[in-house]
């Protein structure tokens, strides 16, 4: 995560060696099978991000990989919740309270 910090300081030209280690060294961790709770999921995801802003179109060649992991995010849908109360106790949960006083959640952890 500090990496992708200084490369956002440093530019593209600079960072670009780095940037392509780090990325690498990424990509191995998330392969190995991260736990869905796990916190280096979310600073993995957060350090491609600022790696992508530093690095332009020369992140191109990292979205095969990432990118089905982002829709996989996406295709995340919010399911009804009969008791919102107990659902509150789950930290993986978002809940919500809709107009019509129905209450929808979304496991934030899979």
């Amino acid at each position: 995560e500090c990496l992708s910090l200084l490369g956002m300081a440093v530019g593209r030209d600079v960072f670009r060696q780095d940037a392509q280690e780090a990325m690498q060294a990424m990509m191995e961790t998330a392969s190995a099978g991260l736990d869905a709770d796990d916190p280096q999921k979310r600073y993995i995801h957060e350090a491609a991000q600022r790696i992508c802003r530093a690095l332009k179109e020369d992140f191109l060649p990292y979205l095969p990989y990432l990118l089905p992991g982002i829709y996989a995010m996406l295709r995340m849908q919010p399911a009804e919740v009969v008791d919102p109360d107990a659902e509150e106790e789950d930290p993986d949960m978002t809940v919500a309270f809709l107009e019509d006083g129905k209450a929808v959640g979304l496991k934030t952890a899979q």
